[in-house]
């Protein structure tokens, strides 16, 4: 038997597996317990049969997830539940027995294969049709201006497109029975995604000018949906499912991560490998997120949850996948800002909406100009004005996206000193992916 599980629980739990069996074998019974922050407990056994149970009668939630063998779990009036391989089981845990039967050897493939292994689960599809025109005008009436032409002849084209909807993604699940490629140039009401690529049957490639990437058995795509030049789609009976995030997340991310403006391409790695650990963690949570959206699915039922996954989902993808500025996360830790950084960023905070410059600003931290600015690329990787704009830009979208506040655009662009509305929506639009008053009309909408 192999059995992982987790405790989490408010307070240090002192938990123990305390009493295993006197005729227990070192060489395979084993238990393995590991405490994290004092919040979660990991525990690992493994052993032919094994009781254990706990000498803490703290309250505890316990998700436990056998990988061979079962786990069946006794409370004080003789109730038990069972835990087999494949369901996660979740009870809670306080001053319950544990027991196990029989033994299992498994192996858990780590390379990928998961990813593909339900191509041949059935499909129920909102769109679908039998001919290449009726997909391209299909599409095109749903996407903008879709351009598309089929590879090699293309009689009884058979397709299908279903698609589910939240705030902060959309999953689309497409169907073709033949090779085609395509273009999608965005217009003014095009949202802009990240798009993460699940092939399912067949490929998926992209082309930015002489550039390829592609996603197919044990890899995954993400891309900018407005950055490539042209989209291919590959093998007979292709089936993908495109998570989109949006990317308005993926730009709140990167300011919160390296606290300075981005604009243009972020240049993300495009083909993660599912056999590498960040492959393997980034497409299980874009596995467990297309299944909570599929078909209706529960994570269209918890706003909070769906928002919580993505911004996980976003965390890694910034964290993890090589981007540009990905050198920053390598020195981070390691670069705590000299003082008068410090002190310049605090006297941002205490003046961001007075109308400072920044010679004020280096006055302020003790240092000239120069040495400001020195120190600011340094260790912010950005300059002085540039941070402080950011600072601004988001308490700005603080503002507008605080259901409760009155103020006007007007107000709130001059309050947050941004005196030209034109130039703050196309430095905001920049930042965050959408226009100011794209931001106040989906608060507006909730």
């Amino acid at each position: 038997m192999h059995l992982t599980g987790c405790f989490f629980d408010a307070a240090t739990p002192k938990f123990g597996l305390d009493r295993l069996p006197k005729a227990a074998d070192p060489e395979t019974d084993h238990a393995e317990i590991h405490l994290l922050r004092g919040k979660q407990l990991h525990y690992k056994l493994q052993s032919s049969n094994i009781r254990a149970s706990s000498a803490h009668p703290h309250r505890l939630l316990a998700l436990m997830k056998p990988r061979g063998g079962g786990c069946m779990t006794t409370d004080k009036t003789g109730r038990g539940r069972r835990a087999d391989p494949a369901p996660v089981r979740i009870a809670h845990h306080t001053g319950i027995s544990e027991r196990s039967e029989g033994h299992v050897e498994t192996a858990t493939s780590n390379n990928g294969s998961s990813m593909t292994e339900n191509s041949t689960a059935p499909f129920s599809f909102r769109f679908s049709g039998s001919s290449f025109d009726n997909m391209v005008e299909t599409l095109g009436g749903a996407f903008g201006a879709f351009d598309a032409e089929p590879v090699g002849r293309a009689q009884d084209f058979r397709w299908g497109l279903d698609f589910s909807v939240c705030d902060k993604a959309v999953l689309l699940t497409g169907y073709h029975e033949a090779e085609f490629q395509f273009n999608i140039e965005p217009t003014v009401d095009t949202a802009e995604y990240l798009s993460i690529v699940v092939p399912r049957s067949g490929g998926m490639g992209i082309t930015y000018g002489s550039r390829i990437a592609e996603a197919g058995q044990g890899k995954l795509l993400l891309y900018n949906n407005f950055e490539p030049d042209s989209v291919i789609m590959h093998g007979q009976s292709n089936v993908i499912d495109e998570l989109l995030i949006n990317w308005p997340v993926i730009l709140q991310t990167i300011g919160q991560t390296f606290e300075m403006p981005v604009s243009g391409s972020l240049d993300l790695l495009p083909e993660l490998d599912l056999s590498k650990p960040a492959g393997w963690l980034i497409g299980n949570l874009t596995e467990t997120i297309i299944l909570g959206m599929r078909n209706d699915g529960p994570l269209l039922q918890s706003p909070i949850a769906m928002a919580h996954m993505t911004q996980a989902l976003a965390d890694l993808v910034v964290r993890l996948v090589p981007h540009r500025l990905s050198h920053f996360l390598e020195n981070g830790p390691a670069l705590i800002a000299p003082r008068h950084v410090r002190r310049a960023i605090e006297f941002m905070h205490a003046n961001i909406d007075q109308p400072i410059t920044m010679l004020k600003v280096a006055e302020a931290a003790g240092v000239s100009s120069r040495a400001l600015e020195t120190g600011f690329r340094a260790f912010r990787g950005t300059s002085p004005a540039a941070y402080l704009l950011t600072l601004r830009l988001r308490a700005a979208r603080q503002e507008l996206l605080d259901p409760e506040s009155k103020e006007t655009m007007k107000a709130i662009c001059l309050k947050w000193g941004f005196f030209h509305f034109g130039r703050f929506s196309a430095v905001y639009k920049t930042t965050y992916g959408e226009y100011p008053s794209d931001t106040r009309k989906r608060v507006i909408r909730r």
